[in-house]
């Protein structure tokens, strides 16, 4: 039960810190978190502890935990790596052959993103929360698909990074509809079992979500003035 508890601490304060609700440079206190968490100080301590290892918080003596800032060259280059990881998964996935059942769950979480788009106007908070869990259902079948080799071991590393979190993009319909309508583009690259074109379109994909991303850090650097941590 205390590993139980101690694992979803950790992952729960990794997804608070990737989804933006902490600022760039803030403190973290050990007791306000506990709080917040509902969880006893000793699981809290160990997911401050794995935030720091995974580079998602910096460690003073005299400030604790504070939330790691990254500058927007960091950002380019995690983002043009994760392009590269996640094309060559993509072209290995259509090279050895799309199975059924990870084709129906991806074609589902389009589906179910077309649905979504289809009965809201405008894209608030639900909406956008909504498509980010199927887009992970989308790029996490591909994982789960070619197994823990040591492609999907790096791309997962660099995906615990508050570089890869999408949170920061400034989201609209246009933009999620073109995501979708790439996404149907690599599925049917995958079935056909076009290995180099799926590679191609994936690295474009996410290009695209790297310079939606980081137009968006530029604006607000622009109008504050400082950085801010970037957060896939």
């Amino acid at each position: 039960m205390t590993q139980s508890i101690t694992a979803t601490t950790i992952a729960r304060l990794r997804d608070m810190i990737v989804h933006g609700e902490f600022a760039p440079g803030e403190h973290l206190v050990e007791s306000t978190l506990a709080t917040r968490l509902g969880a006893s100080r000793t699981p809290v301590r160990a997911a401050l502890a794995a935030a720091h290892q995974s580079g998602l918080l910096e460690h003073t003596a005299h400030r604790g935990y504070v939330v790691r800032a990254f500058d927007l060259e960091e950002f380019v280059d995690a983002y043009e790596a994760r392009g590269l990881l996640e094309g060559a998964i993509c072209r290995k996935v259509a090279e050895n052959g799309l199975s059924v059942q990870a084709e129906t769950r991806m074609r589902g979480a389009i589906e179910r993103v077309n649905q979504l788009l289809a009965a809201n106007e405008t894209v608030d908070g639900l909406v956008r929360d909504r498509w980010r869990d199927l887009n992970e259902q989308f790029h996490g079948e591909l994982l789960t698909e070619l197994g823990e080799t040591s492609l999907v071991r790096l791309l997962r590393n660099l995906r615990e990074s508050a570089l890869i979190a999408p949170v920061v993009a400034t989201y609209d319909r246009e933009l999620l509809e073109t995501y979708n309508a790439q996404h149907e583009q690599i599925l049917e690259c995958l079935i056909r079992r076009q290995g180099q074109r799926a590679e191609y379109l994936m690295r474009e994909h996410v290009l695209l979500a790297a310079e939606r991303t980081a137009a968006t850090i530029e604006a607000d650097q622009r109008a504050s003035g400082s950085g801010r941590a970037v957060s896939s």
